[in-house]
């Protein structure tokens, strides 16, 4: 799981990153559904059943990908 977990994190803030550059070209209420979206789509929805046993650490890196995914939508510096 722990392989998993790293490789879906750093897809997840590649595409985090290249999302961060059109962030200016859309109103701050597009940029909250898309991050939701995101978010739901690739890491909660993704394995929702499996995140009930996921060590502390595990769970983290996750915390950390959906920050950087709050920071996008309020245009801060965390990606």
């Amino acid at each position: 799981m722990a392989d998993h977990v790293a490789a879906l994190c750093r897809s997840c803030l590649f595409q985090l990153r290249q999302l961060r550059t059109v962030r200016s070209s859309v109103t701050s209420e597009a940029a909250k559904t898309l991050m939701h979206e995101f978010v739901s789509s690739h890491l909660l929805d993704y394995f929702n059943s499996l995140l009930y046993s996921i060590s502390d650490s595990l769970l983290t890196n996750l915390k950390t990908v959906q920050n950087a995914a709050a920071s996008v939508v309020t245009e801060t510096e965390n990606v």
